[in-house]
């Protein structure tokens, strides 16, 4: 798809974001080398088995607003894993760690909204999808007046 921009664009800088579905560190490192900066959520089966980030395990241990990230120097990805209610693992190509944001949560045990830090790719991934959310939900909402022709076609021979 990103080879049928026509030539103007296709040298601009285009970030991409991908949800966990589609996310992978083979898609991230392939759209890295094509020039454009990626980030997105990835779901654990497809973090490799020799990554030295912890397991999902040892990070739900992990107070709130705690996060861990590992840096694959040969391919520029940046794997950070965030504690929130769950645990958020997140892959970049263009944002790292810092500047550290601040989030606020409602904290169940305190009974009230804290302030967690937050990592820089996470809260820029949260911000980007939650807008294409926001358009998918107002899109669906339209009113299309869309009408359905059927015709039946019979093949004499």
């Amino acid at each position: 798809m990103l080879n049928e921009l026509p030539d103007t664009k296709k040298d601009l800088q285009y970030s991409l974001y991908f949800d966990n579905l589609f996310t992978s560190l083979h898609l991230l490192s392939n759209l890295k080398a094509l020039g454009y900066g990626v980030t997105g959520a990835i779901r654990n089966n497809r973090v490799p088995k020799n990554c030295p980030s912890p397991s999902r395990a040892i990070m739900k241990k992990m107070a709130r607003g705690e996060y861990i990230h590992t840096l694959d120097k040969t391919n520029g990805i940046l794997l950070d894993r965030w504690a929130e209610n769950n645990i958020v693992s997140m892959a970049s190509t263009i944002y790292g760690i810092s500047p550290l944001g601040k989030v606020k949560l409602y904290s169940q045990a305190q009974k009230k909204n804290i302030q967690v830090p937050r990592p820089l790719a996470i809260g820029t991934y949260n911000s980007s999808m939650g807008q294409t959310e926001l358009m998918d939900e107002n899109i669906s909402r339209l009113p299309f007046g869309v009408k359905v022709v059927v015709e039946s076609v019979h093949l004499v021979s």
